[in-house]
């Protein structure tokens, strides 16, 4: 069992990656960002997969794992499993892959074009957690700063009061004009040295609110990510009415990765395909149609048509 870690631990495993003791990986707010982006993510591509096979396992191979190993396995036939690879050929590419499950009698290795398919995502063959965990991050951040504005933005004055029962009066009185009474009245004996019941603090809830702008940044942010991630989107920061051209060419720079997530995934799905000669129309994927009149089937190839959004 591990001890206790104390500053200098926890200071060598993370001020690497996180700056000073800002700490914000893991808490609730950030995992249910990334569980939200992940399913952003994963709404790009359309499947279709054997009637046994589970989409949600095969997607979690994917973007989690980054790859899903197709291979024939006692007792459950021809099936995908998340695997281990390793070894490499002459061009530096996995050759081997170990698969493990607690349903399974042993472990398997299986060689990949050879009695195994390895379908994949990144050229890298790891998934897409870095990448959602950085935007989680990003809005677990903003979501506590909307939170605390909001807070904030409730309590404009400040009290000061020479005793307990002059604090008390005060409350009272603040509870009347907080209920919106339209006239109150107070002892006074109430007034300080400057005539006023009260030391002003803070009374401009206009300039404590930052909330639209803290709304602007959330959209910054997740249309930071849906480009990248290949959800199309118009320039929204732009006011004036966007130009087809301005347009198109916004939906260019979201396609970046997606494009290339799509070719690995086709070209390594179509050698696993012939390797266990499983159809066509059992096992593809398509372009989600971000087109207006709603999602259907997406385009062939990378000759993608996500309209004018």
């Amino acid at each position: 069992m591990a001890g206790p870690y104390d500053y200098n631990a926890v200071n060598l495993e993370v001020s690497s990656i996180t700056p000073s003791t800002v700490h914000n990986i893991d808490n609730a707010t950030t995992v249910f960002w990334s569980q939200y982006l992940m399913e952003r993510a994963q709404s790009v591509f359309k499947w279709t997969l054997p009637e046994l096979w589970s989409i949600n396992y095969w997607l979690w191979c994917l973007y989690h794992g980054g790859h899903v190993i197709v291979s024939r396995f006692d007792k459950f036939g021809l099936i995908p499993q998340y695997g281990i690879v390793y070894g490499y050929d002459v061009f530096y590419q996995p050759r081997y892959a170990v698969i493990t499950n607690p349903l399974f009698d042993r472990t398997y290795t299986r060689k990949i074009n050879i009695n195994a398919g390895l379908v994949y995502l990144k050229n890298n063959y790891c998934g897409i957690n870095d990448l959602v965990t950085y935007y989680a991050s990003k809005l677990a951040l903003l979501s506590s700063s909307i939170d605390t504005n909001l807070i904030n933005s409730k309590m404009a004055y400040a009290f000061s009061a020479k005793n307990k029962a002059t604090a008390e009066a005060m409350k009272k009185l603040y509870d009347k004009i907080a209920s919106g009474e339209p006239a109150v009245f107070y002892d006074k004996k109430l007034t300080g040295m400057d005539g006023e019941p009260w030391t002003v603090f803070f009374n401009n809830l206009k300039a404590n609110f930052i909330g639209d702008d803290l709304e602007l940044l959330f959209r910054k942010i997740m249309l930071e990510f849906d480009g990248l991630v290949g959800i199309p989107n118009s320039n929204t920061e732009k006011r004036e009415r966007l130009i087809p051209e301005e347009v198109k060419s916004n939906n260019i720079g979201t396609q970046s990765l997606a494009i290339r997530w799509y070719d690995n995934i086709q070209k390594s799905m179509e050698k696993a395909r012939k390797l266990f000669g499983i159809p066509e129309s059992e096992l593809y994927m398509e372009w989600q149609d971000w087109t207006e009149g709603g999602i259907t089937s997406g385009g062939q190839g990378n000759n993608i048509n996500f309209g004018a959004v």
